[in-house]
């Protein structure tokens, strides 16, 4: 099976991603960098907090973009609010007025970020003039380093651009989920599948605005917020085409994968189908793209809409390597969907996702014909 991918948003690293292209200096550079010179000496401390804390950098970053801009870093988060440079760095890794650029060429303007997952208050800054970077510090906001100092620092640095804003913010969505409206794959018989190019088509442009929603849960499961939606079809986005019929996938899914995994799990490890393809499982690619629950680290999760039918085809194709039937795939999908959702809601869901969940079981048995 060949994969093809959208290579204009390819990273050179899983953690920074920088951009392999050189990008195009921003014409809000120079504001940004200046609001950083001018902020030295301002002060994020708590006059009654606790004393000796680390330096809130991401806040500072925050409050210094909004005074050169009159945006919001994060749109969902007033700039005094922005705490936490692992969520930073995520979510403008997500935002398209932002441009990741290799720190190699990073320019006066730029945001600078730690990109780490363990550290909520990593280091962020503002670069400035010769190749200075603005930062809060214990004593206030001041030019404390210098983008030599970050170069191959370990954990890796991640430089963003601000671009300005592409369009009209899409108003903010009512919840976290599938569109009522979104076409459905029909089911389908055994037959291949084959990848082709994917994201960033015409009207599919991710918005610039993240927001929050609400997520289905098991009865007695934790709560797991904020999740955050991430709406329009990623720029890194790729084509499954089974059928006839395309799904949009994330750069890491492998349906082949899916169906060893459920090979490998069997019938009888039911913790092993829940870690795989329940809510936040290895293979629900519409919640933070199949890596798992992220917000213990990062107090924050993702939704991808655009993932939904690729999260529902990995369940049949799943179910279909560990050697369930068909009725006994719908009986199991239907009660997971049934105990997420009210009986009203949980009915329409089922409706609409059972065709995409036998959709992938009937590709996951053409996989075992075929002896892939």
């Amino acid at each position: 099976m060949e994969y093809h991918g959208n290579k204009s948003n390819v990273g050179n690293d899983a953690v920074g991603g920088e951009s392999a292209s050189a990008a195009p200096l921003s014409a809000y550079g120079p504001a940004i960098a200046q609001s950083a010179v001018q902020g030295i000496g301002m002060s994020t401390k708590d006059p009654c907090g606790p004393g000796g804390t680390r330096p809130k950098y991401a806040k500072a970053v925050s409050i210094l973009f909004s005074n050169a801009t009159s945006q919001k870093i994060m749109v969902d988060k007033h700039p005094q609010d922005v705490a936490s440079t692992t969520h930073l760095w995520m979510y403008l890794k997500h935002d398209n007025r932002f441009r990741q650029v290799p720190m190699s060429e990073a320019a006066p303007g730029d945001v600078i970020v730690e990109a780490h997952v363990r550290d909520a208050n990593g280091y962020a800054g503002i670069v400035v003039d010769h190749g200075r970077v603005v930062a809060n510090s214990n004593q206030g906001v001041r030019i404390n380093s210098s983008l030599a100092d970050h170069q191959g620092s370990c954990p890796p640095m991640a430089a963003f651009r601000y671009m300005g804003v592409p369009g009209p913010l899409r108003p903010p969505l009512a919840n976290a989920g599938f569109n009522e409206d979104e076409p459905r794959l029909p089911a389908g018989g055994p037959g291949g599948g084959q990848w082709t190019a994917g994201g960033g088509g015409a009207g599919s442009a991710p918005s610039t605005t993240i927001v929050t929603g609400v997520d289905g849960r098991l009865p007695g499961e934790p709560l797991i917020k904020p999740l955050l939606t991430v709406p329009g079809l990623p720029a890194n986005a790729r084509t499954f085409t089974y059928n006839g019929n395309d799904i949009h996938v994330p750069p890491n899914a492998d349906f082949k994968k899916v169906y060893d995994a459920g090979a490998a799990n069997g019938r009888a490890n039911i913790l092993g189908i829940k870690a795989a393809i329940s809510h936040y499982g290895s293979f629900d690619f519409q919640r933070n793209e199949g890596h798992g629950w992220l917000g213990q680290n990062l107090g924050v999760n993702y939704f991808y809409p655009e993932y939904v039918k690729a999260s529902n085809f990995a369940v049949g194709v799943f179910m279909a390597g560990a050697g369930f039937t068909w009725p006994e795939t719908d009986y199991i999908a239907s009660t997971f969907a049934g105990a997420t959702s009210d009986q009203e809601k949980a009915k329409q869901i089922i409706e609409k996702d059972r065709p995409t969940w036998q959709a992938g079981w009937n590709y996951g048995q053409s996989l075992k014909a075929s002896g892939k």
